[in-house]
């Protein structure tokens, strides 16, 4: 992954951009913020559709509704009750410094489905959360900033990599236009993956 976002810093390099290493404020604690959200709503609303349908639900998504419904109600109200502040937080660091943000949209290349470990595998223990998959989309969801997810190429394997650009609060017009123009300098959104090939 870090030899493809080298690659698309270079292209917007060539457009004119000015690329600039920026850390992200507080990654773990915004992913764990946005965790108790979105799980606690996806419970929410779907409730109804789990009771009726509970023996035909994938295991794994029974477990995390579960787990959804063992959150208590104030982690979920204060998880939102600071989100402003972790918004406010994150763009006065990251945007003093960019216009634009560009992230993996995953830290790693997406597993096959035979690879990915069902409920009760011991797989995913002890595993680095650098490489959570929804580590970077994830944030960034909870923080309701603008994001435009773009292919960036292939694992050594010929897995589609994928990035994506962050703008600032209401940033979509510049978000948007740089997403075109890297499309137009690069041709990895019109390439069919050769796992799909045959």
């Amino acid at each position: 992954m870090a030899r493809a976002l080298a690659a698309a810093a270079a292209v917007f390099g060539d457009l004119g951009a000015t690329v600039v290493d920026v850390a992200l404020p507080e990654l773990d604690t915004t992913n764990a913020l946005a965790t108790i959200v979105f799980v606690s709503e996806a419970a929410a609303h779907r409730t109804a559709v789990m009771r009726e349908c509970w023996d035909d639900i994938h295991p794994e998504v029974r477990d995390r509704f579960l787990l959804a419904h063992a959150l208590p109600h104030e982690a979920y109200r204060r998880a939102l009750a600071v989100r402003a502040a972790v918004l406010r937080k994150f763009c006065a660091f990251v945007f003093a410094a960019a216009d634009l943000v560009m992230l993996p949209s995953s830290p790693v290349a997406a597993p096959t489905y035979a690879a990915i470990p069902r409920s009760g595998s011991t797989a995913w223990q002890g595993m680095d959360p650098s490489n959570d998959s929804g580590r970077y989309t994830r944030c960034i969801n909870y923080l309701g900033l603008p994001a435009l997810a773009l292919p960036a190429g292939y694992d050594g394997g010929g897995t589609p990599l994928g990035m994506q650009l962050v703008g600032k609060p209401f940033g979509e017009a510049l978000l948007l236009n740089f997403g075109h123009r890297y499309q137009r300098a690069t041709d990895w959104h019109r390439r069919r993956p050769p796992l799909l090939h045959g």
